[in-house]
């Protein structure tokens, strides 16, 4: 059964949350976020979704700082087979040092970093380009990060276990 970590569940992680059970027939699902009311969140889209639901959920009500992020997400990442992250203001370049050294796949709908100062794109892009990692790190893609997300990750999922 595949192990998914999603990070935010926001308006993009809502509509993940829902195309999921698209493109899994059966999956534990962990969402991490740090919205006040979560599981009513979480609750909500189950409701509201007119798919087949054949995963369990799991929630984690957490905020992700450059403080605690290695002792928060490092035993996350040891126990699934890929993190599709959609948080704003998370540092991408240590997620995919971490998700390498947990030797899972890594998604991430934008490069994103823990400041709040601006740092031109091109630099970020040019960062990550001169990462050297073993797994899959799939960042800012330009599709809907929803649909681009869900359907790699099924497919990387589903190579990670041949």
């Amino acid at each position: 059964m595949p192990r998914i970590l999603l990070l935010g569940l926001g308006c993009v992680g809502g509509c993940v949350y829902q195309m999921i059970s698209n493109y899994f027939d059966n999956i534990e699902l962990t969402i991490l976020d740090k919205m006040d009311n979560l599981e009513q969140e979480i609750l909500k889209y189950k409701s509201t979704s007119k798919l087949n639901m054949n995963f369990n959920t799991h929630s984690i009500n957490a905020e992700i700082t450059k403080e605690n992020y290695i002792d928060l997400l490092t035993p996350l990442f040891k126990s699934v087979d890929a993190v599709i992250n959609l948080t704003t203001r998370v540092d991408s370049k240590l997620l995919v040092l971490l998700a390498d050294k947990c030797n899972i796949v890594y998604l991430d709908a934008a490069v994103e970093l823990f400041t709040k100062c601006f740092v031109p794109i091109y630099h970020r892009h040019k960062e990550m380009r001169e990462l050297k990692v073993r797994k899959t790190a799939l960042l800012e893609h330009g599709m809907n990060p929803g649909v681009i997300c869900v359907k790699l990750g099924k497919n990387i999922v589903s190579l990670n276990q041949i």
